[in-house]
């Protein structure tokens, strides 16, 4: 066997080497676009909540949001759920700093609702409900409980380093906010 038809069979089919590229774009009604939209503003909301409060970034990680839709029955003028639409809310989240507890349910929600009235026309029509599985365990002891910002890290763990400004010359180290 040749070496060139040998590569060819090992290399993976990339999609520029197809003729035709099928790609499946979902609406921003779909479940799947609704869910990964509450998370991230979940995130933001919980993230404000935290620097207005605290002064830091609490650890977290609410990527695990599902959206479960709900069942309506239409009769001839109007309609009425008999399934509310659900979202589930997973992942990991500090839900206290120092003793003091955090309102992560309410927050959560808040951002849900937000989010939802903000994508689905007549959103104050729609019953729904939160159910909560988030967790604040780790095998780390204080990583979802910090008792101060003292015990907190400068930087997040993965992000050593912070991207310079093009437009400015860098002199020294950068402050940089304290996430927990």
């Amino acid at each position: 066997m040749s070496t060139a038809l040998h590569e060819t069979l090992l290399r993976p089919v990339l999609p520029h080497d197809l003729g035709v590229e099928v790609v499946e774009r979902k609406g921003v009604g779909h479940p799947d676009t609704l869910a990964d939209s509450i998370a991230e503003l979940a995130s933001i909301r919980y993230s404000e909540y935290c620097l207005r409060e605290f002064g830091a970034v609490l650890h977290h990680n609410l990527d695990k949001v599902a959206v479960l839709g709900g069942r309506a029955r239409f009769g001839d003028t109007d309609g009425v759920y008999d399934r509310p639409v659900r979202m589930i809310f997973g992942g990991r989240i500090s839900t206290s700093f120092a003793g003091r507890t955090i309102p992560v349910h309410e927050i959560l929600e808040a951002a849900a609702a937000e989010q939802l009235r903000t994508a689905l026309p007549g959103f104050e029509l729609v019953t729904w409900r939160a159910q909560h599985e988030t967790t604040d365990s780790s095998k780390f002891e204080r990583w979802f409980t910090p008792r101060a910002l003292r015990t907190c890290r400068s930087t997040p763990p993965h992000s050593r380093t912070t991207p310079r400004s093009s437009s400015a010359p860098h002199r020294g180290p950068r402050p940089r906010p304290s996430h927990c």
